[in-house]
């Protein structure tokens, strides 16, 4: 096992200070090598590309060469891995200019046309040389595009056995075994080392000390090391005093929101942990300066100690902020108190154990101790970490708060309780497996395979930390998609209603979540040991294109185009709503026409936008155009309806028979034009019922539109008086009444017509003419009620409806009885 592959078993622990709080990092080596080719794609080969040949053709053999070696290294596998990236991003930059010079050569080829076939017709000696050039420069750039092909494909496969010898190397050193970690003589040896190990501490100090020449000897200089130390954190722990009081949680607030939980529990992180840490991380620097004069022993001691101290500040400041057990209502988790308490002891306990940990292993790897220290040393402290994890899978730790503890009960929901059992069955199978893995670290340690136990603690804690922190962020970029989508800008600005910014906030988390999901599983797997170039060269083929028979799927076109499409959509949405709500009402032009106008540009934008998204995919129009053609007869048979109703919404809007804001009687519909969309249009009645009409049937059916050319509008009024009133009296009355209403128009000025002589009442009808059609209604009440008064006050009668009943006479029931008829029976006498 090489020096290296040493040194990072032993330096695991620490590296989980990076990964809590510096995963960008991580992510770095990968999109660094994603991004790399593009910017190797815009950089032009400037040797000959003979001399590149050669150069791959050098490289790949020097890989192979190292691939038939009995054994490998570490540092130099990744060195030539990161050789055959180089390697393929530059064959990849020159297939890319041979094909584009290729292009340009086919295309100047072509302006010649072809080549007379007639030996009489020769062509000019100019241009047959031109053509024989540009004939070779073809069959050379032909030749490059396959060399580089060919160069792109060796690479690939020597990088993938690349990859499977770094997997060999990591498997045989995790499988390495070491002496058995409870034998007699193996504990013997291990007790004599950490005796070793503690000698050298205590004495590193005196040692240093000796070792310093005599005029380097001042105790002056020692105290005022010492006073500035003591100066720096007693500065970083009023710091944190006033961080903490100016930033950190306020016990008067009771229910906080996720964000000003999620702000407070940064800032005690920040006081608690990244303050004192970066205080040791001077130290640190400082110490390992050169004008410092601290070497030897006490150097690496120093160090060990400074980076143990800077790990635990930060983890155990972290997990307080996070769980808050003082404070349950800032927590960020649904746990409750009891539970929070004894999970952070735990957590905090098992960060304890990892500092602890990696200054042991950290102030040894100098000594050089025997192999039975380091099996002991990883057994010693594995297990229990191990069984901390084991006890914090406990279900009762992770019962979240019930809702019925601080609030009513809530009313069941249907289809909740299918929900909540799969959810714990999940959490259920993965503590299981958790599980699982700890004990499986146990019994590596107790077998012997320390570095395996030390890489499945390493990975499962790194994997639930990533966890952690990943669930956090969920939390605050969920909470920040409500904020926006409840801001003024969403409401007013881009106009969007409710139910349509609950499914934006719907897809939108479901978006952030997937994306979370497979950085965390990213990260994961680098964790627990699959190669960063492998899942760099795999996501990098993800994104920038892989091929299912002749088609090429990108992820990075398809989420481009989605880009694409939703901003063309909302730049179109905030114009279309500003030239409705600024522009358009400052024409005063009908409020039908500026409808169809806005609505016109809402179509021109989506078009647009889908447009832009096709070409952004890549997909030709041409094509498309072609598709439909030979679809148009399928089209045209299944979607004929769609089709018809759409384009009579287009003739709605061009034609305007009836506009936004029509009072229309459809059948027997009626009411005011709400909204006209290119398949249907939406009628309000006066009872607030919508009804959807397909614009087809508004362009073959009678549609009557009160209001087409202008909101004038006749009112009928029929009235009938008694028998024997004066005709003409009542004529006056009744023109009067229409006069005296303020709404009622002057010209064309009111008459009244004597309709019919009824059967109870002379009919008459006044008819009056209103500005506003649409208040006929109460026009025509206003009216009966002065007709009414004046009527009373006037002494004309409104007769009820009469009817002549003609009654039987008693001659009529006297008359002979029939002599075959019956006598009716005489009723029984009543009882005396």
């Amino acid at each position: 096992m090489s020096a290296v592959r040493r040194t990072r078993v032993r330096r695991a622990s620490i590296g989980l200070v990076f990964r809590l709080f510096m995963l960008a990092l991580l992510l770095a080596p990968p999109m660094a090598s994603l991004s790399a080719p593009a910017a190797a794609q815009d950089t032009q080969p400037t040797r000959p590309f003979a001399r590149i040949l050669v150069d791959w053709n050098r490289s790949l053999e020097r890989v192979e060469q190292y691939l038939k070696q009995p054994s490998y290294s570490e540092e130099k596998t990744k060195q030539l891995r990161i050789l055959l990236i180089r390697l393929r991003q530059e064959a990849a930059a020159t297939e890319k200019t041979a094909e584009e010079s290729l292009t340009a050569a086919e295309q100047l080829l072509a302006t010649l046309g072809a080549e007379p076939a007639d030996a009489e017709l020769a062509e000019p000696e100019s241009v047959r040389q031109k053509r024989a050039q540009y004939n070779k420069d073809i069959s050379d750039y032909k030749a490059r595009v396959k060399q580089a092909q060919l160069a792109r494909v060796r690479a690939d496969q020597l990088d993938s056995r690349l990859s499977k010898a770094t997997t060999t190397l990591l498997v045989d050193d995790l499988l390495t075994r070491m002496p058995l970690p409870y034998m007699p003589g193996t504990v013997e040896t291990a007790i004599e080392d950490y005796f070793q190990l503690a000698s050298e501490l205590l004495n590193a100090p005196q040692t240093w000390w000796r070792s310093l020449p005599p005029e380097s000897r001042k105790f002056g200089a020692l105290i005022v090391g010492l006073a500035l130390i003591g100066i720096t954190l007693a500065t970083g722990f009023l710091l944190r005093i006033w961080i903490l009081r100016r930033f950190g949680r306020d016990p008067a607030i009771e229910d906080p929101s996720y964000s000003r939980r999620f702000f407070s529990a940064f800032t005690e992180c920040l006081a608690r942990g990244i303050v004192p840490a970066l205080l040791f991380t001077a130290i640190l620097l400082r110490i390992q300066s050169d004008d410092a004069r601290v070497t030897g022993f006490l150097l690496v001691a120093l160090s060990a100690f400074c980076g143990a101290m800077i790990f635990l500040f930060l983890a155990v400041a972290l997990v307080r902020a996070v769980l808050a057990p003082n404070m349950p209502a800032w927590q960020l988790t649904a746990l409750k108190r009891r539970n929070a308490v004894i999970i952070g002891r735990r957590v905090i306990l098992i960060v304890g154990i990892i500092a602890a940990d990696f200054f042991i292993r950290e102030s040894a790897l100098p000594l050089g101790l025997s192999q039975a220290f380091w099996s002991v040393q990883g057994a010693l402290f594995g297990l229990v970490e191990n069984i901390l994890i084991l006890l914090l899978l406990l279900r009762s730790l992770w019962e979240p708060v019930e809702e019925d503890e601080t609030a009513g009960e809530a009313p069941a929901v249907a289809g909740s309780e299918p929900s909540e059992k799969r959810s714990s069955r999940f959490w259920a199978g993965l503590r299981i497996l958790i599980g699982i893995i700890a004990f499986s670290g146990i019994v590596a340690f107790l077998a012997g395979y320390s570095r395996l136990g030390d890489h499945i603690n390493e990975a499962l804690i790194t994997s639930a930390a990533i966890a952690a922190v990943l669930f956090l962020l969920r939390g605050l970029l969920r909470e920040l998609v409500g904020i926006a989508l409840r801001s003024e800008l969403a409401k007013r600005h881009l106009a969007l209603p409710h139910t349509t910014r609950s499914t934006m906030k719907f897809w939108v988390r479901a978006l952030l979540d997937a994306a979370l999901i497979v950085s965390g599983a990213v990260l994961m797997l680098i964790v627990w040991g699959v190669p960063a170039d492998d899942l760099s060269r795999l996501s990098g083929k993800a994104l920038t294109g892989f091929e299912i028979g002749s088609v090429t799927i990108s992820i990075t076109d398809i989420v481009t185009s989605l880009v694409v499409f939703a901003l063309v959509l909302g730049i179109t949405r905030v114009l279309q709503r500003a030239l409705s709500d600024r522009v358009l009402p400052e024409t005063h032009l009908a409020v039908g026409v500026q409808h169809s106008l806005a609505a016109g540009f809402g179509y021109v934008g989506i078009i647009l936008a889908i447009t832009l998204t096709l070409s952004t995919l890549g997909i030709d129009l041409s094509n498309i155009a072609l598709i439909a053609g030979a679809l148009s007869v399928g089209i045209g048979f299944g979607l004929q309806n769609v089709v018809n109703n759409f384009v009579s919404g287009l003739i709605l809007l061009i034609e305007r028979p009836i506009q936004v804001g029509d009072w229309v009687v459809v059948g027997t519909n009626e009411g005011r034009v709400k909204r006209i969309s290119v398949r249907a249009t939406e009628i309000e009645t006066f009872q607030r019922a919508s009804v959807i009409v397909p614009n087809a049937e508004l362009l073959s059916n009678s549609v009557t539109n009160w209001t087409h050319k202008n909101n004038l509008g006749r009112v009928e009024i029929a009235v009938g008086v008694a028998y024997g009133s004066d005709t003409e009296k009542v004529r006056d009355i009744l023109l009067e009444c229409a006069k005296e209403c303020d709404e009622v128009l002057a010209f064309p000025e009111p008459f009244v017509l004597f309709l019919d002589f009824g059967n109870s009442s002379l009919d008459f009808e006044l008819r009056c003419f209103v500005g506003d059609i649409i208040r006929r209604l109460r026009v025509a009440t206003e009216i009966r009620y002065m007709i009414d008064r004046r009527f009373r006050e006037e002494g004309v009668e409104i007769p009820f409806p009469q009817h002549v009943v003609h009654m039987a006479t008693a001659a009529n029931t006297d008359r002979p009885r029939d002599p075959g008829q019956e006598p009716e029976p005489k009723p029984d006498p009543e009882p005396s």
